[in-house]
């Protein structure tokens, strides 16, 4: 051991020698310079601040005695006697008012002063104090001294404020300091280096140089250079050494080149391998059990995204494998062990790199004795095959749950794939359709007249659409949309085609709806206009005839001519009333009520209404919820209903009117667009009459539409139905067909909340007079209509305030210096409606009642309370005792209050 140690010793030692001595002389020299340096830097303040002080004194008296060019003077003589680099005076902004440069008097210091620092520069100014710094990053230091630049004889402090700025370099300074410091140090070095490169010199030869011979020798045959022999002459320790050194040399070379020769066959074996696993990209692995060592390929290693060599054992192997397949491994491999059984199995594993995968594992066991010794197999990436097929499992599950009807057909148009949807559709299986001729599917017929010619055109490279009916084997005539697309082979010529259709029936049946609802809609608008309008026109003719009738005696022969002419006004009257049922603009008064007792007071009525021949079977439901609407609507429904069901009955039959509760969803409202889901009353009546045929269903609630005999009906009893039950967000749905009766049902929202009574009570139809000289503020738009209730009011002793348009109303309502009993308005009017001109005048007189009258609706009115409570309202046209009635009623309610008029 000593013989191995001492060379080793030998040469380290004076080097190690003279790195501690040079480190110790650079720290003490080092640590010198830094005292030194921190003396003189303290030394430099001093003298800068004392300096500059001075400077600071002097320029202040050269200020104050007006001299401002002898103090530029003594800064630029200050700046040549000291070591300065920067020596400026700035003023207060910032700007250089002296320099030892010219170039830079009358410039900013922030912009052509690097080193100028604007925060130091303020909060000195504005301190008055001095601010001095040495910066050892640097190697300087930075002072800035306040400079009064001008001062008033009684003042205390200046009036204009800048700042000397000097910058004072020491790295001359510092730079002797080192050379002071290293001076006395070096030459000692020196010597003492001297003294240790003669003694590494001595040792190199006789030492260093054969240890660094023997050294190479020895790293030549650890290269792979068997045979390399030393030359160590004389009888030392290093001479034994290198005798024995080439002993081992020459048995190494004998051994070297027998392995070799073993190397080659087995590197041949192992590229072999190799070469055959990445071209099958197939690893290979083998597990010895009786030394525990597990072999993988390179192939194995790359699959795995491992570098080569890194797995040497099962429990290594094991890591590979997803979390939640390794248990199965394990156990499998176990099986293999034990009883020699093999596997081939597809499992999960994890890559270097993080990547989840799968592999194709085969593993077969080796038997030796009956006992397996060893476990080798394959190991193969299968991810993209796998992916392959989930996807080919998804758009398998795409074609086969498509609600599309998709086909696939050859150039013969034989089926050669189909998915539920399609064989559904043809009333077959899957198997029965495919490998089946399109003819055969659709029928020679179909297929010839509306099939072949847009197949054939697919087939030359065309994409076809189309859409027509269809008749199903199992949902029967239905509307189709058919694409039809070839596809291509490697040749770009049409190998067959794809037939996807799509069932349309349902959506042209919602866009009938709509096109429908729009057009009654639309109808609906323009009936509720005319009413309107005819309205004002009938409200001026019977007001008139009214007048006219009291005017004259009743034996005259023109009182009957009169009558006349008010039974047919107020027959037109009633058809306005049908129209506004239809436009959903009649005045209504909504309660909450129950369906049923509603019905069975009307079932009488309706009884004798369509005779005894025919039966009426009422069938209420049980629990039913209740309903707000007019009573009175309830019975225009029916008897409208019940009406056209006895002329849709030949002699005998049968009308079912029923009620039940039910819940419609949001599927139910899909097919029937002017529907809204939720909770309903469905009333239904239904006949067993002749029905109707398409056509009449599509103008059913047409206003003036009938297919009754001229003369038998005016065409507005279903029209008014619609209306009603529109104005009452409900819905309606009819089924009907020739000689199979019709169902009419009637979706009534369920109302949940409690309602109020109205406040006005009607009072009897007699006429009644003033009392106590009443004031009416009548507001009216239409000159007749005006004139015509002014008249038919004055004869009943009512004071009037009489307006055409709502401003005029204020401004007669401002001038009035009485009370005003009542507001009787029109609700419609240009610029201003009614109940915008009723908040204005209650502002002013709170106990205002009101009167609402308009050709259109009470819902004109927007279902709003005024002040609280309902308002009366009067439909147009009426009659002149009916308007005295309803006002006498309004007012009757505000002496009910105790309030005394004026």
């Amino acid at each position: 051991m000593k013989s191995e140690r001492s060379p080793r010793l030998t040469l380290l030692l004076p080097w190690l020698v003279l790195g501690v001595f040079a480190a110790l002389v650079s720290l003490l020299v080092w640590e010198r310079s830094q005292t030194i340096e921190s003396q003189h830097a303290s030394s430099s303040v001093r003298f800068v601040t004392q300096d500059l002080a001075s400077l600071q004194y002097e320029m202040d008296e050269r200020v104050q005695l007006g001299q401002l060019r002898r103090a530029g003077h003594a800064l630029s003589s200050r700046a040549i006697d000291t070591n300065y680099d920067v020596l400026v005076a700035l003023d207060e902004r910032g700007w250089i008012d002296h320099a030892t440069r010219n170039d830079l008097i009358g410039r900013e210091g922030a912009n052509h002063l690097p080193e100028f620092e604007v925060e130091r520069f303020d909060r000195v100014r504005q301190t008055n104090r001095a601010d001095v710094r040495y910066e050892p990053a640097r190697q300087r230091i930075s002072a800035y001294f306040p400079l009064a630049l001008e001062r008033q004889a009684d003042e205390i402090r200046p009036s204009r404020v800048g700042a000397l700025f000097a910058i004072y370099d020491l790295t001359a300074d510092h730079a002797q300091t080192w050379a002071r410091a290293w001076r006395p140090s070096m030459l000692l070095s020196a010597l003492v280096v001297i003294a240790v490169m003669t003694l590494i010199a001595s040792l190199h030869q006789f030492v260093t140089r054969p240890v660094r011979h023997l050294v190479a020798m020895a790293q030549a045959v650890a290269e792979g250079e068997p045979g390399a022999l030393v030359d160590i002459r004389g009888n030392g320790e290093l001479a034994v050494i290198g005798n024995a050194f080439n002993e081992m040399s020459r048995q190494l070379e004998v051994r070297f080149r027998q392995n070799q020769e073993v190397a080659e066959a087995l590197r041949k074996s192992e590229a072999f391998l190799n070469a055959t696993g990445r071209t099958a990209r197939v690893g290979g692995w083998e597990f010895d059990i009786r030394t525990l060592k597990l072999d993988w390929t390179a192939e194995t290693y790359r699959i795995c995204g491992i570098p080569f060599g890194e797995v040497t054992s099962r429990e290594d192997a094991k890591q590979i494998f997803h979390p939640d397949d390794r248990a199965v491994i394990e156990q499998i491999n176990r099986r293999a062990i034990e009883d020699g059984e093999p596997y081939d199995i597809e499992s999960r594993f994890v890559t270097g790199e993080g990547q989840h995968r799968w592999a194709h594992t085969i593993c077969k066991p080796v038997m030796e004795d009956g006992k397996t010794v060893r476990l080798t197999g394959t190991f193969q990436d299968i991810t993209e095959r796998k992916r392959a097929e989930e996807k080919l499992r998804q758009y398998e599950h795409i074609v086969s749950s498509s609600s599309d009807m998709l086909a696939l057909f050859d150039r013969r148009y034989v089926c050669l794939a189909t998915n539920e949807s399609h064989a559904k559709a043809l009333g077959k299986t899957s198997d029965e359709v495919v490998g089946r001729t399109l003819a055969d599917l659709v029928g020679d017929d179909f297929f010839e007249a509306a099939v072949r010619s847009r197949v054939d055109r697919c087939l030359a490279g065309e994409e076809v659409r189309w859409q027509g009916p269809f008749d199903s084997p199992a949902d029967g005539l239905r509307y189709v949309d058919i694409a039809c697309f070839p596809y291509t082979g490697t040749d770009g010529r049409a190998q067959g085609f794809v037939l996807a259709g799509r069932d349309i029936t349902e959506e042209r049946e919602r866009a009938d709806q709509l096109r429908q609802s729009q057009k009654m809609e639309a109808i609906g608008l323009l009936a509720g206009g005319v009413a309107h309008d005819f309205n004002n026109s009938l409200l001026v003719i019977l007001g008139h005839i009214e007048l006219a009738l009291e005017a004259h005696d009743p034996s005259q022969s023109l009182r009957a001519n009169l009558i006349a002419i008010r039974t047919a006004a107020e027959h037109s009257a009633n058809l306005t009333r049908q129209l506004l049922g239809f436009a959903r603009k009649q005045p209504v008064a909504r309660r909450e009520l129950d369906l049923n007792g509603t019905v069975e007071d009307i079932l009488e009525m309706i009884s004798r209404l369509i005779g005894e021949a025919i039966e009426i079977v009422w069938l209420p439901g049980e629990g039913l919820w209740r309903v707000k609407m007019d009573p009175s609507q309830i019975d225009q429904i029916l008897t409208n209903l019940c009406v056209n069901a006895r002329d849709a009955i030949e002699d005998t039959g049968k009308v079912t009117i029923e009620t039940a509760n039910v819940t419609l969803d949001e599927a139910y409202c899909a097919k029937h667009l002017d529907s809204i889901a939720g909770d309903y009353v469905r009333l239904t009546v239904r006949d067993n009459g002749h029905g109707m045929d398409e056509d009449a269903l599509s103008r059913l609630y047409e206003p003036f539409f009938t297919t009754k005999a001229l003369g038998e009906g005016t065409g507005l009893g279903l029209a008014t139905v619609y209306g009603i039950v529109k104005q009452n967000d409900g819905s309606i749905n009819v089924r009907s067909g020739p000689n199979a009766g019709t169902d009419f049902e009637i979706y009534l929202p369920r109302h949940t909340a409690s309602t109020s009574t109205s406040r006005v009570e009607e009072e009897s139809q007699a006429e009644a007079t003033a009392q106590s000289n009443e004031c009416i503020l009548l507001v009216e738009d239409d000159a007749a209509i005006l004139n015509l209730i002014t008249k038919a009011l004055e004869r009943h002793g009512y004071r009037l305030l009489c307006a055409s348009t709502p401003e005029q109303a204020l401004r007669l309502a401002g001038e009035h210096a009485g009370e005003i009993h009542l507001l009787l308005t029109d609700v419609i009017m240009p610029k201003m409606d009614g109940r915008r001109l009723a908040k204005e005048l209650r502002s002013t007189h709170p106990n205002l009642e009101l009167l609402f009258m308009s050709g259109y609706t009470a819902d004109a009115i927007g279902g709003h309370e005024i002040a609280g409570a309902e308002v009366p309202f009067i439909q147009k046209p009426f009659r002149t005792r009916d308007l005295i009635a309803k006002v006498r009623a309004t007012l009757k309610h505000r002496a009910h209050r105790n309030e005394t008029p004026c």
